[in-house]
């Protein structure tokens, strides 16, 4: 799993290099981070991602498991509910949903 992890950011710092707009990259890129325990650095690149795209439901979505992750309650939910706003798909919504109602009870 670490190789795939590895490999995996080394191909987003690919298309980074090759388009850096693409919020997408940033978006991916950041949840290897996160997985490989480098929150910090996730969250500078989903920074950048909704900096690109502020309309990338994904990346406030994962940026709010991250603050999660990092006991940062506020942020977390504030994610999570802008998440909501921008996306129409049913399951992140839900997943969203979910998260806050988890938060809310700690």
């Amino acid at each position: 799993m670490l190789d795939q992890l590895e490999q995996a950011i080394e191909d987003h710092n690919r298309a980074i290099h090759l388009n850096p707009n693409l919020a997408e990259a940033y978006s991916n890129r950041g949840t290897a981070y996160a997985m490989l325990g480098q929150l910090e650095r996730a969250i500078e690149d989903y920074d950048q991602a909704i900096h690109l795209n502020p309309n990338l439901a994904e990346a406030y979505y994962n940026r709010g498991l991250t603050y999660r992750l990092q006991d940062k309650k506020a942020e977390a939910i504030a994610n999570f509910e802008k998440c909501i706003t921008l996306t129409h798909n049913p399951q992140w919504i839900e997943m969203a949903r979910q998260q806050i109602e988890e938060l809310s009870e700690l």
